[in-house]
């Protein structure tokens, strides 16, 4: 749990300063801002889409759009990869784990 709450704290501080400097750095469109803060947590998008909207009031409604639905794909992309690929791999090494732990017994 301790893990959850200090990414929730020192992860929002770290995507809202990060991406304040990058925006005004790197000349990128404010749409490509936008999907790359949909990624990490809800707290940690709403810290990256800070600065973000700050720099383009006028397109603060499409950046805020653009940046929820990438946080909804990389939730759900996620969510496969780790039931479909994830779990059976962990299962599988797991038994093989298991098995050397009786042998060694």
């Amino acid at each position: 749990m301790s893990i959850y709450i200090f990414g929730t704290i020192f992860g929002a501080i770290f995507f809202s300063i990060f991406a304040g400097l990058i925006i005004s750095i790197v000349p990128l469109s404010p749409l490509a801002y936008a999907m790359a803060s949909g990624v990490g947590s809800g707290v940690m998008t709403a810290a990256a889409l800070g600065p973000l909207v700050s720099m383009y009031p006028d397109q603060a409604s499409t950046i805020t759009a653009f940046s929820g639905v990438s946080n909804l794909l990389t939730s759900v992309t996620g969510f496969i990869y780790r039931y479909t690929y994830s779990s059976p791999i962990n299962t599988k090494i797991l038994s093989i784990n298991d098995g050397h732990k009786r042998e060694i017994q």
